[in-house]
């Protein structure tokens, strides 16, 4: 069986969550990771041969909201 990953900005942009979803890719089962504080947008993830790449755009303080 394969799992399936949410990621998103949560919190007025303040904070970046992985999440699992269901085998319906409908319902949030569990949080996986959550980074505080972050102000990250444009998540992505990539799997190729094993390995996760995980994309993030941070964007500088002065263009923060």
């Amino acid at each position: 069986a394969q799992t399936t990953y949410l990621l998103y900005a949560s919190d007025n942009n303040q904070n970046f969550k992985i999440t699992q979803l269901d085998t319906d890719f409908y319902n949030v089962t569990t949080t996986v990771s959550e980074l505080a504080g972050s102000t990250l947008e444009a998540p992505g993830i990539v799997k190729r041969n094993g390995v996760q790449v995980h994309t993030v755009i941070c964007l500088p303080a002065t263009d923060r909201v």
